[in-house]
């Protein structure tokens, strides 16, 4: 559990993070970023609770869920005020990257919480169960960010995104009774963020990029 704990942390930083920047991109206001920001790092795991039948959701019994995502935004803000006017079109380029990679770490960690969780409520061995809660876990507070902030969801965008989610998910499900509790979310964690990364920094999509004389060979 307390490896569970440490990797749900370091979600909530990453997804807090995340939903900083794309808050002062989309101009967002003070309330409207912190506020983003909550809905991203615990959104899913309250619709993650809520499906495994937990009450009340763990975000209200573990208050330093919320204490992480409200320091890392106050934090987070105040550094971008300082360094405001020193930003350029380089560093914003730099800075839309690092946002890629803390979205995929986000992605990992809630993945695996998800998973875990419901190994600890007993239905480990439910397939369907174990892919659905792993996946609504990592991008439920994503979707619900994007609405918010009037972007297009990132699951129905051509980047692989769930289905990073739900390759990892399934992983686990075959892995986690196979060794140990911390070397099996680890792994899986690692392994979806860096499929996130690589997937996003190479611009690897799923379209199908079919081209006219394709198409008319067909006809």
């Amino acid at each position: 559990m307390e490896v569970l704990r440490i990797l749900e942390i370091v979600g909530l930083v990453a997804f807090a993070l995340s939903s900083v920047f794309i808050g002062i991109e989309y101009e967002l206001d003070i309330f409207g970023i912190f506020f983003i920001a909550l809905c991203t790092s615990l959104g899913g795991g309250v619709i993650r609770d809520l499906v495994l039948g937990t009450e009340p959701p763990l975000m209200f019994l573990h208050y330093e869920y919320v204490v992480t995502v409200l320091v890392t935004v106050a934090v987070s803000l105040v550094v971008f005020k300082i360094l405001d006017k020193k930003l350029n079109k380089k560093a914003i380029r730099i800075i839309k990257r690092v946002v890629d990679i803390f979205d995929a770490i986000g992605l990992g960690v809630f993945t695996v919480s998800g998973c875990q969780t419901a190994v600890n409520v007993g239905m480990g061995d439910n397939f369907i169960l174990m892919i659905f809660v792993g996946m609504i876990t990592a991008v439920g507070g994503g979707i619900l960010r994007d609405l918010l902030s009037g972007r297009k969801p990132v699951v129905v965008r051509k980047e692989i995104y769930a289905l990073a989610s739900i390759g990892g998910t399934i992983l686990f499900y075959f892995i986690h009774d196979k060794m140990n509790e911390a070397g099996a979310m680890y792994l899986t964690a690692g392994l979806i963020a860096a499929v996130r990364v690589v997937a996003s920094l190479r611009r690897i999509t799923l379209s199908y990029a079919l081209r006219n004389d394709v198409m008319k060979s067909s006809d």
